[in-house]
């Protein structure tokens, strides 16, 4: 799951998003515009420090994880969801708590 966080962000950080690993209404929910806004968030920030696991948490058919990113000016949390399939239900960009 740590290689996913990583390809997550470097996605993010790049604005391009391998689509085929979303889950359909995911997929539908991020807008080529806030993958932009996230891509203008992200990529100035670089290469980070570290990417650390935080947490996992299994409900149901879905299992998330958190994992900390860490830059050397700002920390954040990246959280996402997958399905049974391992598709991804859910994706968020926080600042480190």
């Amino acid at each position: 799951m740590a290689a996913l966080a990583t390809s997550l962000l470097l996605q993010a950080q790049t604005g391009e998003i391998d689509r085929t690993m979303l889950e359909s209404k995911m997929n539908l929910a991020l807008s080529p515009s806030m993958v932009q806004t996230l891509s203008q968030q992200l990529a100035p920030l670089g290469k980070p420090k570290s990417i650390s696991f935080v947490s996992r948490t299994a409900a149901g058919p879905y299992t998330a994880y958190k994992y900390r990113i860490v830059w050397p000016e700002v920390s954040a949390d990246e959280s996402f969801a997958l399905n049974s399939d391992g598709k991804i239900v859910a994706w968020l960009f926080q600042p480190a708590t």
